[in-house]
């Protein structure tokens, strides 16, 4: 009946022993390991065991336990299970969970880029506009309103800033103009 209940269970064994050392019952293809034999005994505290064998890693509990159908006697059960298709399963999280890690910065790195690029769009509109002022074509205004809400006030300063340079300039033209006049004339 123990036999069949574990076939479903791919990867775990049960081992069982009477007090004498001798075994009740152990699921096919499971060697108990030489430090957990059942003459070894221990402090008869539930304990997890780890351990190898033939390349196969195990993890399981040994306990005793005292059975119903004999008062006297003392059995050594232990349960162990093969961690080979946990291990595998971990190790197959944990790559698939770097890929993604590896995507996703990638694709914040473009879009982050791609969010810096639009957003700084209107300032190199307002650069190449001011590129191509020269003393000539003072009167050339940056567009207030085909900037964001954000940069109108740094339109608006810069438009005052190039009246300001405008009156200047031309106020210094005059007197130039002037300067040149009252030097040719006697």
């Amino acid at each position: 009946m123990l036999r069949e209940a574990l076939s479903h269970h791919h990867g775990l064994y049960v081992s069982v022993h009477d007090s004498k050392g001798e075994t009740l019952f152990r699921s096919e293809g499971f060697r108990l390991p030489r430090e957990l034999s059942p003459a070894d005994k221990g402090n008869g505290e539930d304990a997890l065991k780890h351990w190898a064998d033939e390349g196969r890693a195990f993890r399981g509990v040994r306990f005793q336990a005292v059975p119903a159908y004999d008062a006297t006697t003392r059995l050594d059960i232990l349960i162990a299970m093969d961690t080979a298709l946990h291990t595998r399963f971990m190790q197959d999280l944990q790559r698939t969970l770097m890929i993604y890690a590896a995507v996703t910065i990638v694709l914040c790195a473009v879009l982050s880029w791609f969010a810096a690029y639009k957003g700084l769009a209107p300032l190199r509109a307002m650069k190449s506009r001011a590129t191509i002022l020269t003393s000539q074509r003072l009167h050339q205004r940056m567009p207030v309103e085909a900037v964001p809400i954000e940069m109108a006030d740094l339109a608006h300063e810069l438009n005052k800033m190039l009246d300001r340079l405008e009156d200047a300039f031309t106020r210094l033209s005059e007197f130039s103009s002037n300067l040149a006049h009252e030097l040719r004339t006697p």
